[in-house]
């Protein structure tokens, strides 16, 4: 994990302006990231 936070870190728009994100692994095994995005799709329709 350390290569990609240090990749991060170094590529950052604006960093020093303000608090880079936390890199983790997904707590959630491999389809966190789809759950997720469909949370946030289900969420947002409610919205509009």
């Amino acid at each position: 994990m350390e290569p990609a936070r240090k990749a991060f870190a170094r590529n950052l728009t604006g960093r020093g302006f303000r608090p880079a994100a936390g890199i983790e692994l997904a707590a959630l095994g491999p389809n966190a990231g789809l759950i997720g995005a469909a949370d946030l799709s289900r969420v947002s329709s409610r919205i509009r």
